[in-house]
Formats: structure tokens, C-alpha cells, sequence
């Protein structure tokens, strides 16, 4: 019996596609089995083991393909997928598992091969799929009215699946926001409802941007919000106020390893646009005081150190703890010394 005699169970005509036209399953790595089914089915009664193997092959390669859950018409390819094609020639043993390996496959209104119960698992692998780009959608939607402390009737709102799968499953459109025009939600490809947009460059505005940001545009101000850039501006300027933040929140770090710092953090090229510029910096800061934190730590005199240092000054009278004398001034000194950085 070849594909062509093989309609689906209770009808004689040609069926419509068993799988929408862009299921697309090729990042899921498994493939549901349902193995009560499959061992008491008659594939596995009726069939020699060569062409259940052949069949479960030509399976998994529908899985992967689009539509998920079915194959080309192309018996070449299908013998390819079922591992009897070698160096471009068909195998002869093909003729024989050809039949069993294709049983259940019917051909539908687009020309493809479809296997209804693989079918079956990819549309419900696909709802899934579905669902989880909905709710990340939602999910972007909420994150951007938190932001842009969005509510009530500026907040954009967040479709229902139904609504969401109706207009098409956009994602990726620019969400709006008060004030912007240019920014404003297309309207739905179909009119039901407002697509789900794409995140503006605000999302990730860079290191050291925080909720206090003074830089940013109020909601609904209607002025145009300050464009960051990736590395420091040439105005960026570091403050004897932010000196003095340093002193407090960045203690480890000394006048010199201060300006030293500083040069790194205006050539260094951030991976995101920043516009709290003064805010990057303290973050760079505390990170720059936190990598010397352990060092500082590990040079603290431990109980066992201490004991024997007295010992040996016990046994020396004192002398091995003198220092030579020198003309030069302490460290302290020198460091309160050095001119404040602006």
C-alpha cells in the first residue's frame, strides 16, 4: 500500500495539514514517546523490527522538520532519513521496510507526508511553546511599566493568549511610552487589541543606572530622553563630592589607586549604553574596592602569627620589631598629600 492509498481514518478525501505551517519545535531536543501506546499498537505487531526501526527514525526526523510532524514526499530523502542511502545510492533492502516504515503517514493539502500521532504531540508541544513566548511578553510588558512607572491608564497593558494569538503573536515591537509619539504601539495587524512590543534601548541603559537615575525623562514630560552612549563623555568629570564617596564607600582605595581607576574607567568601552555616568563610576568603584577587600583581609596578623612574632621579639629583646630609621614620610602622610582628583 502505497502513501497515496493511505487516507485518514474516517474520511476519503484529502485532509488539510495536521500541524500549523510555522510549527517550528527544532530547539526541543526530546520528542514525547508514549510507550504504552506504541507497544500495543499494531506498527509494533504488524511490522519486522527493520522497519520499526525505519519508522522510528523517519519520526524523529519529523519532528524537526517544519511542520513539525511531517516529512516531504520525496522518497529519496525519506530513505536518506531512514539510514539506507549510502553514498548517494538507495539501498535495496529499502523496498522491503518502505511500507511499514511509512505506515500511518498520510498526504495533505500542501504535499507533505504527515504522521497523525507525531502530529498530535507537536501541536500540543507547540501550544506550549506558545504559551511560554506569551507569558515572556507579559513579562517584558510588566518589567517596562515598573520602569517607566507606568499605571492606570499609561500603563501598557498586557493581552490575554487569545487576544495575544489573534493579532498575529507579535513580539518585539517598541513599547510605548507618554510623551513619545515616536514611540507610540502600531496598531494590531488584524485590529484586535495592542500588539506586544519590542523593549526600547531604556532596558538596559548600562552599568550603574539605578531606579534614582536624575537623568531620566519623567513619564508623560514629553522631552526627549538623554541618549547614552558607551563610553565616558569627554565632559564627565569627576567631583570632590564623589572624592568624598569614594573615601566613605570605597575605603581600600588610596588617592593614587583612585586616579588610576578613573583612567581605566573612561577608556574602558561598556557593553550597553550608559547615561548615569556619575553612577557607572561609583560602581566601579565598589567593585574596584571590592577586589582588594581579600587582599586586605589576608594581611590581618591571625592569633598563631601574632604568638610567634611575640615570641621572637621575647627571645630578641625587642630588636626584631625595630625598623631603621628614614627620612621619608609615612604613607598616610604622602597619601593625604595627593591633590583631590577633578
Amino acid at each position: 500500500m502505497t502513501v497515496d492509498q493511505i487516507p485518514l481514518e474516517g474520511t476519503e478525501t484529502v485532509p488539510e495539514p495536521l500541524t500549523p505551517h510555522d510549527c517550528e519545535l527544532q530547539d526541543f531536543k526530546f520528542m514525547p514517546l508514549d510507550v504504552a501506546r506504541l507497544r500495543s499498537s499494531e506498527q509494533n505487531s504488524d511490522v519486522t523490527p527493520e522497519a520499526n526501526w525505519a519508522a522510528l527514525l523517519l519520526w524523529a526526523a519529523a519532528w524537526h522538520e517544519v511542520p513539525a510532524g511531517s516529512i516531504p514526499d520525496n522518497d529519496g530523502w525519506i530513505a536518506k532519513a531512514c539510514g539506507y542511502v549510502s553514498r548517494g545510492t538507495v539501498d535495496p533492502q529499502w523496498d522491503t521496510v518502505r511500507a511499514g516504515a511509512l505506515r500511518k503517514f498520510v498526504r495533505c493539502t500542501d504535499g507533505r507526508l504527515y504522521h497523525p500521532v507525531v502530529a498530535e504531540k507537536a501541536r500540543e508541544a507547540w501550544a506550549a511553546k506558545l504559551e511560554q513566548r506569551w507569558r515572556t511578553e507579559c513579562g517584558r510588558i510588566k518589567k517596562h511599566n515598573d520602569r517607566h512607572e507606568l499605571k492606570g491608564a499609561d500603563a501598557v497593558p498586557k493581552p490575554t493568549f487569545e487576544v495575544w494569538i489573534e493579532a498575529g503573536r507579535p513580539t518585539g515591537h517598541p513599547l510605548p511610552i507618554p510623551g513619545d509619539k515616536a514611540r507610540q504601539t502600531p496598531p494590531s495587524p488584524k485590529g484586535q487589541g495592542q500588539t506586544v512590543p519590542r523593549e526600547t534601548p531604556s532596558k538596559r541603559q548600562g552599568e550603574g543606572q539605578g531606579q534614582g537615575d536624575p537623568n531620566r525623562t519623567p513619564p508623560g514630560s514629553g522631552a526627549a530622553a538623554p541618549r547614552g552612549t558607551r563610553k565616558p563623555p569627554q565632559s564627565f568629570e569627576v567631583t570632590a563630592a564623589m572624592v568624598e564617596w569614594a573615601g566613605q564607600n570605597a575605603s581600600l582605595l588610596s588617592p593614587a589607586s583612585l586616579r588610576r581607576e578613573t583612567d581605566k574607567f573612561r577608556d574602558h568601552t561598556f557593553k550597553f549604553a550608559i547615561v548615569d555616568w556619575p553612577g557607572a563610576w561609583r560602581n566601579w568603584m565598589r567593585r574596584a574596592h571590592d577586589d582588594l577587600a581579600p587582599k586586605a583581609s589576608a594581611a590581618t596578623e591571625t592569633p598563631y602569627q601574632r604568638s610567634k612574632r611575640e615570641a621572637v621579639e621575647a627571645a630578641t629583646g625587642g630588636l626584631a620589631s625595630r625598623k631603621p630609621p628614614t627620612s621619608e614620610a609615612p604613607h598616610g602622610l604622602q597619601a593625604i598629600a595627593t591633590p583631590a582628583l577633578g
